[in-house]
């Protein structure tokens, strides 16, 4: 899988315009424009500039550290046209890997995605790139970075307003101890299963506390799968799975065997137990094969799917002429006869003349 998408991200480099040029480019970290407290959710937003070169693609691992968990991630109005590896959460380092499509973006503050945190306690988050690229739009891969972004967040302590004070009052400080419970986040994961096989999930959340596990399958079966899936009564497809955190907040997970193939988006969600609530932490991708037979069984009747319908066109295409022609065969036997029949009539009659006479 890995292969197939570096030659995805290479052959959309190939298909860039060359040019000879080379110019800098670089990552940039917009933080929020406010004070950030514990407690609080905030975003930053991970972009790319290019100003001098059109870029065609970039990738890079963030890395976060500090009072602050990541609880998602949000690519909308991303500069990048065709990800080949979605920004995913990988211990605490997020990577990405994305491609622009022609002519590329050039231009100051490219966005690619924004990430969202929750501040769980007093201190500072640091935000720094260990690897990055940004490839120039030059058919080459270009690599044009010259700088690798780094900033810190500062978060302060909790705050409240006494209720009924003047404008002018005094904001009292919550104690700085005061507990926010983490969310839970996936560390470790099975990214490929096999059918047979089983996904395993390890996560950090909240000590102590429940996290439940859904599964959503997001995949798109072709009507071979969708054949395949009806007969296979006996594999079982995820649902939801609660689990208690041990005292370090770590839970772990071991799906059973025999699961239906297909792509599942797996979230992990702190559950309230005071409250009845749930919320969302930031999940994974699981991605459940089928064996090599069934996967050539799945090709094979999909195959005929394509297969049988064409035929059939076929069929009716060749033999809708051949009827035809046999109709209008039918109807010249059909009036040959009726000639011979009026011919015959009329030699009877001259017969019956000539005898009269």
């Amino acid at each position: 899988m890995k292969i197939f998408r570096a030659t995805i991200f290479l052959g959309f480099l190939m298909l860039a315009p060359i040019s000879y040029c080379f110019a800098s480019a670089n990552f940039n970290l917009i933080l929020p424009n406010k004070e950030i407290r514990v407690g609080d959710s905030f975003s930053i937003t991970v972009s790319a500039n290019s100003p001098s070169q059109a870029m065609n693609a970039a990738s890079g691992m963030l890395q976060v550290s500090g009072g602050a968990s990541i609880t998602g991630v949000n690519k909308n109005s991303s500069v990048v046209d065709f990800w080949t590896i979605e920004p995913r959460l990988l211990g605490n380092q997020i990577q990405f890997e994305g491609v622009v499509l022609n002519p590329g973006f050039q231009g100051q503050t490219g966005k690619l995605f924004n990430v969202n945190f929750l501040a769980r306690k007093e201190g500072s988050v640091v935000l720094n790139f260990s690897d990055g690229a940004i490839l120039a739009n030059d058919g080459l891969g270009s690599n044009i970075i010259d700088s690798l972004a780094s900033r810190t967040i500062k978060i302060l302590p909790p705050t409240v307003r006494i209720e009924g004070a003047p404008d002018n009052r005094p904001i009292a400080t919550l104690p700085t101890n005061t507990k926010i419970q983490a969310l839970p986040v996936i560390t470790d994961y099975s990214g490929f299963v096999d059918s047979d096989g089983r996904a395993y999930i390890k996560g950090r959340g909240e000590p102590n506390a429940l996290t439940k596990l859904t599964f959503k399958d997001t995949s798109l079966k072709s009507l071979g799968e969708q054949f395949i899936a009806a007969l296979q009564t006996k594999k079982k497809k995820p649902t939801e799975a609660l689990m208690k955190n041990d005292s370090n907040g770590v839970f772990q997970y071991l799906s059973p065997d025999n699961l239906v193939a297909g792509a599942y988006n797996v979230t992990p969600y702190l559950v309230d137990e005071n409250t009845q609530t749930q919320k969302p932490g930031f999940g994974v991708q699981i991605l459940v094969n089928n064996s090599k037979m069934v996967h050539w069984l799945v090709v094979l009747i999909n195959i005929l799917a394509l297969l049988i319908p064409v035929v059939c066109l076929g069929v009716i295409i060749y033999f809708i002429p051949w009827y035809s022609r046999m109709k209008i065969l039918g109807h010249k036997i059909k009036l040959e006869d009726e000639k011979l029949n009026l011919t015959e009539k009329q030699l009877k009659q001259q017969e019956e003349l000539i005898g009269k006479a």
